[in-house]
């Protein structure tokens, strides 16, 4: 089992110099607004995006709002706003709409839904009776594979009605099935050994690469989901590759011969980090990441021979590019920005990003140079942040463990002041801190 050492990471907004008038509020806080997802089109030309965006005081409770966005040269676009619930952001192949699912008035569940970049309101693109969970479209653009679980019982969706809504955890043995829509067949059913927890199609629309586990449990999603390929046409299933533990993303190489993958070490592992190559047709696997001192958490191909990744090296994060020939990795080079995401299309790469002075917005890469796209919180720009540090120490055990330090407002040199700190449980690769208790020598409890 590899051994990853432990990381202290910020629990919310980090800091930029006091240049401001005011100080963050409790409101600020719970009404702040971030990018959850940023997604090239086919052609590069627009960037649509979903911003998540908490309910003011004066709403009715609930989850925050999730909004959807377009960026081009002109600047952003309001697509789906409001009281909106947007999910599941891709576009059609062709890169005429922008494709979604939420649950509209009248639906009987998630529907998926295009908006066209010529104008107009969004688009029911089938009906189904079922609630769509994750969606893949071709890349052909002439079908959509997708994930839903059944209806409820009987019994269940009465108790619904009648007002008992809570989420009792595995509970519901409901599994999550694989669809493909066509507009010619409709709607079917495709039949296959488990759970699906996620979807790719291969560069050439004859087979889907799929993450199945025996259940639809939180345990399963966890530790037993192993990636099968699925031939469309024949209906056939092989399971490719017997991965220990955790799975992570996985992608088909631009030819269609090899799937990357990120997976655990071993079943020990505590989280998927490692990132490994199948061979398509015989499932015989290569590590890339031997010795690697890091985590890869997310991936797409460059071309045959490179892999684009969000990895993170202990405290920080960055976009790198891995030759799968040599295992060289190249760095993008970011400055102090924490990546939660990378998509590309074509020459186009978009990110979502936060950093010391904002929470998650979109960045664009050019020229080997990252720009900041959008500014969800303006005001931000009036409010003093605090401080803040990347603070590393040696356990008893002798591994090193490093964190973000946030120092108080105000903060003088050699003053004590209260620490608090933010432990996130486990097991995990990643723990949390926030707070200090620095004095002129470091941290001092």
């Amino acid at each position: 089992m590899r051994r990853v050492a432990p990381v202290l990471c910020l629990a919310f907004l980090i800091a930029s110099p006091l240049l401001a008038q005011r100080a963050l509020t409790p409101l600020d806080v719970v009404t702040m607004k971030s990018v959850a997802g940023a997604f090239p089109s086919p052609d590069g030309s627009r960037i649509a995006f979903t911003r998540s965006e908490p309910r003011g005081p004066t709403a009715p409770p609930g989850a925050a709002y999730t909004a959807l966005y377009v960026l081009d040269a002109g600047g952003e676009q309001a697509l789906v706003a409001g009281a909106a619930n947007v999910g599941g952001v891709a576009w059609r192949p062709d890169g005429s709409a922008a494709t979604f699912v939420e649950r509209r008035e009248g639906d009987a569940g998630r529907q998926l839904y295009a908006i066209p970049m010529r104008g107009g309101a969004p688009e029911r693109v089938f009906a189904t009776d079922l609630s769509i969970g994750t969606f893949r479209w071709r890349p052909d653009g002439g079908a959509v594979a997708f994930t839903a679980s059944p209806p409820a019982p009987p019994a269940r969706a009465a108790a619904r009605a009648r007002g008992f809504t809570q989420t009792v955890v595995d509970e519901d043995w409901n599994p999550t099935n694989l669809y493909v829509w066509t507009p010619a067949a409709g709607v079917r059913q495709l039949d296959v050994p488990g759970s699906v927890f996620d979807v790719a199609w291969s560069p050439d629309g004859t087979r889907l690469a799929l993450a199945l586990a025996p259940r639809p449990l939180v345990d399963d999603s966890y530790m037993f989901k192993r990636i099968h390929v699925l031939d469309v046409a024949a209906g056939a299933v092989r399971r490719l590759v017997d991965n220990p533990g955790k799975l992570g993303a996985m992608a088909w190489s631009p030819d269609g011969t090899r799937l990357a993958y990120v997976s655990a070490e071993d079943a020990r592992d505590p989280h998927a980090g490692m990132l490994y190559l199948a061979d398509a047709r015989t499932g015989a696997v290569t590590p890339l990441t031997e010795g690697f001192e890091g985590m890869v958490h997310d991936l797409l191909w460059l071309d045959d021979a490179r892999v684009r990744a969000v990895v993170s090296r202990g405290i920080e994060s960055s976009v790198a590019d891995l030759d799968v020939r040599t295992r060289r990795w190249t760095d993008l080079t970011i400055n102090k920005l924490r990546v939660e995401d990378v998509e590309m299309a074509g020459r186009a790469v978009a990110a979502v990003m936060s950093g010391p002075a904002h929470p998650s917005e979109v960045y664009t890469l050019a020229g080997g140079m990252w720009t900041r796209r959008t500014n969800s919180n303006p005001w931000l720009d009036e409010v003093s942040l605090t401080q803040q540090a990347i603070h590393r120490f040696t356990a008893s055990d002798s591994v090193t463990i490093e964190g973000i330090l946030l120092y108080p407002r105000d903060f003088r040199e050699g003053t004590r002041y209260p620490l608090v700190i933010v432990a996130h449980g486990g097991p995990r690769a990643i723990t949390a801190i926030s707070g200090s208790r620095p004095t002129a020598s470091g941290v001092s409890c």
